[in-house]
């Protein structure tokens, strides 16, 4: 709950838009606290690809994700497919197929080479595609930020350089502050509203 409040949760699905039966990219999926909600989001005719670097992490989200399936009366998830990457700081997995919404907590700010992330993503989605990407930043409200996540200007740069027509949000949070970045996949350059 200190990592990821309901609040996030919930911002992120309701920028994400309608989920229902979609195929969605979970860059990042940590211990899998928001790839079971994306899970029940899209669906029984919905899938889920969830990335990690820790194969640790998708123990714990396959555990979780397989209760709350076997735990529901009905047929209201979707399928999630684990992808583990040692690569994921550098890359999106190749085995990942094309997606309509890109999701990601608290992974963008150590990508190695996020351009490239980015224009993966990108590739993978269809026009007017929905990405909504929280980082935290101001760590204990002393640690600077990744310079590039310093400035919502650079921010939106750099994801309109990407394909992205995104906003920026920053919200106050009791140890860190919340990063938000979301918007469209556009193929001019547009300002999403």
């Amino acid at each position: 709950r200190i990592n990821l409040p309901n609040w996030v949760t919930e911002e992120i699905l309701t920028l994400s838009g309608d989920l229902e039966e979609k195929k969605v990219l979970e860059f990042g999926c940590g211990v899998g606290t928001l790839t079971v909600k994306l899970a029940e989001e899209v669906g029984p005719f919905g899938r889920v690809y969830a990335t990690s670097f820790s194969k640790n992490h998708l123990k714990i989200t396959q555990r979780r994700t397989s209760k709350k399936s076997w735990d529901s009366k009905t047929q209201k998830y979707g399928d999630v497919e684990l992808i583990h990457d040692k690569e994921h700081t550098k890359r999106v997995h190749p085995s990942v197929g094309r997606v309509d919404v890109a999701v990601s907590i608290g992974t963008i700010g150590y990508l190695q080479e996020v351009e490239k992330v980015l224009k993966e993503v990108n590739e993978l989605m269809p026009n007017s595609g929905r990405i909504c990407f929280v980082d935290y930043g101001d760590y204990f409200h002393i640690i600077p930020n990744v310079d590039w996540l310093a400035k919502n200007e650079d921010v939106e740069r750099g994801f309109r350089n990407c394909g992205f027509s995104v906003q920026v949000k920053r919200k106050k949070g009791l140890f860190w502050n919340y990063i938000v970045i979301y918007g469209i996949k556009l193929e001019k350059d547009v300002p999403f509203i």
